[in-house]
């Protein structure tokens, strides 16, 4: 497991702008081709209540974001420079999809002192791959992927449930992330 939580250091130095290690005020994350996003308060995710675990704060970043990719875009309108905005914007409109769900865990992994990562990589599903943004956080037991857009259905309620899922591996020239079989609902994560 060492190496697999090395890897993913290594490619947050390799690949800065797809494997984001640390945020920080300052720091400019693009979203798309021309537009991105100002972290301007490192402390948004306190606006969620205390969250001491895992599970809780995949619940509430996934429950309060209620917005499509057209509402998240629909912010860059009528802004100075139409190209960045300050993060605090996204989460004050309660507007975001994946990019900005994984950066809200990313700011609550810090947190609590959890070493962490936002994926701006891909995921296929049934053959169809779009860009799509995740978090990877090192535990002592290893590496685990963590969707907040796309929860898991418990096959017998239907239930929505986190999914928070072991990496097994990285593999081939696109990075993709290996996660046990029998969990992968047919997805298929990818860096690159």
């Amino acid at each position: 497991m060492v190496k697999l939580k090395e890897y993913f250091r290594h490619l947050s130095r390799e690949h800065p702008s797809r494997v984001i290690s640390k945020l920080a005020v300052g720091d400019v994350i693009q979203r798309s081709s021309n537009q991105f996003y100002k972290i301007d308060d490192i402390g948004l995710d306190e606006k969620f209540g205390e969250i001491t675990d895992d599970v809780s704060a995949y619940k509430k970043i996934y429950n309060y974001f209620k917005s499509n990719k057209d509402d998240v875009t629909n912010l860059f309108e009528n802004t100075d420079d139409n190209s960045t905005i300050p993060f605090s914007k996204v989460v004050k409109g309660k507007k975001g999809v994946c990019l900005e769900k994984a950066i809200i865990g990313q700011m609550n992994f810090q947190r609590r002192k959890k070493e962490s990562f936002v994926i701006s990589g891909f995921l296929t599903v049934n053959d169809l791959c779009e860009k799509h943004a995740f978090n990877v956080v090192l535990e002592d037991a290893g590496a685990y992927l963590h969707d907040i857009s796309n929860p898991s259905r418990n096959p017998s309620t239907g239930k929505k449930i986190p999914y928070i899922i072991p990496i097994e591996n990285i593999e081939g020239n696109f990075k993709k992330i290996s996660v046990p079989k029998k969990l992968s609902q047919n997805r298929v994560y990818s860096i690159f």
